[in-house]
């Protein structure tokens, strides 16, 4: 299953980002449903997810935002790669991005 082969990928990338880093970001696509999702690794087994919130194409600043240890999300990266609903895999909550 090509999709499982990539998600492996995905994972040994995440497992590699140092979270002593400042900058330690890995984002993903899921091209075929314009989805994105972006991950800040905040310790050993604790990471921080964002996904933009779009009105239609345009982003206005605003994203939902939450936490999860290392197998939450590389769970809820499996499920958003299956395209199936992902979403619900962690609390969020909405913040608006100052950059």
């Amino acid at each position: 299953h090509p999709m499982l082969d990539e998600y492996d990928m995905l994972v040994s990338e995440m497992e590699k980002l140092d979270h002593t880093f400042e900058k330690n970001f890995i984002g993903f696509q899921n091209c075929s449903t314009g989805e994105y999702v972006q991950l800040v690794r905040l310790g050993n087994d604790s990471w921080y997810a964002d996904v933009p919130i779009k009105d239609q194409k345009n982003w206005e600043g605003y994203l939902w935002a939450g936490y999860g240890d290392t197998k939450t999300i590389t769970d809820m990266l499996k499920l958003f790669f299956e395209e199936v609903s992902w979403f619900d895999s962690i609390p969020w909550k909405m913040r608006r991005c100052t950059q």
